[in-house]
């Protein structure tokens, strides 16, 4: 089992599933909805673990892209990176608005989303 508390230095993946609303075709870079989710915006936490293997993992799935965040720049935006454990994925995690509210807002999710890295594209 890892730490109930995310270091400032690990960083947080999201998969940017193929749902149109998830990316801007013109900019090609994802949309601040990638942050939105009435339960909480689902992400893995890196541990021990790089980039590449990472994103070996999520490429099960359909996916049109994966981007990165270090937790200590979503608490700078005032989320909440919170360790959530699934019994199929020990890395499970979620970025709340804030330790009282689960759903990010508007603003901080293009915050979140300007402060994170493309580290994979699909090529089609």
């Amino acid at each position: 089992m890892l730490d109930d508390y995310i270091d400032d230095n690990e960083f947080l993946y999201r998969r940017v599933i193929l749902n149109p609303n998830y990316w801007d075709f013109e900019s090609n870079k994802p949309t601040s909805a990638i942050f939105k989710d009435s339960n909480g915006v689902s992400v893995d936490r890196q541990w021990n673990r790089n980039d590449s293997e990472i994103i070996e993992g999520f490429k099960v799935f359909e996916i049109r892209a994966v981007v990165k965040i270090l937790t200590a720049t979503c608490r700078d935006l005032e989320a909440n990176p919170v360790y959530k454990p699934v019994e199929s994925n020990i890395f499970h995690s979620e970025i709340h608005d804030s330790i009282h509210k689960v759903q990010i807002s508007g603003s901080k999710a293009k915050r979140l989303r300007d402060s994170s890295q493309i580290i994979y594209v699909t090529s089609e």
